[in-house]
């Protein structure tokens, strides 16, 4: 894969939410941090920025997940929740929503590149 991944990283700003961050970083993936829903949306609103994959905090401060994943519909991105313990209910409720999938930390290196392969293959298949 000679493309660098893009990737729209929107979490609150707390020690678990910049450890996918930096995870995501150490594999190479070109992250764009945000911290509001606001900023996501004025992001993938802008001409030849929108992303390969977006996470998301299951949590926002001033939205949904729910919100970010309509938004990656629309720019065709996949969309993978992320919560911060487990909870049945939120991962049926994000599965059945359509996102792409829902990750708790820690975040193991061999893992969310696994997720990020099966994101990303079909924009960078040729």
């Amino acid at each position: 894969m000679n493309q660098k991944i893009q990737a729209l990283v929107v979490y609150t700003d707390d020690q678990p939410s910049r450890s996918l961050d930096w995870a995501l970083q150490n594999l190479r993936v070109e992250t764009c941090p945000v911290h509001t829903c606001e900023q996501a949306r004025d992001l993938l609103e802008e001409a030849g920025k929108l992303p390969d994959i977006v996470f998301t905090d299951a949590t926002l401060l001033d939205g949904s997940w729910k919100e970010l994943l309509m938004m990656g519909r629309e720019t065709q991105a996949k969309t993978v929740v992320v919560g911060r313990m487990l909870d049945y209910q939120l991962y049926l409720d994000v599965m059945e929503s359509g996102a792409f999938d829902f990750l708790l930390p820690p975040f193991v290196p061999d893992d969310l590149a696994h997720v990020l392969v099966c994101a990303t293959e079909e924009r960078f298949v040729h």
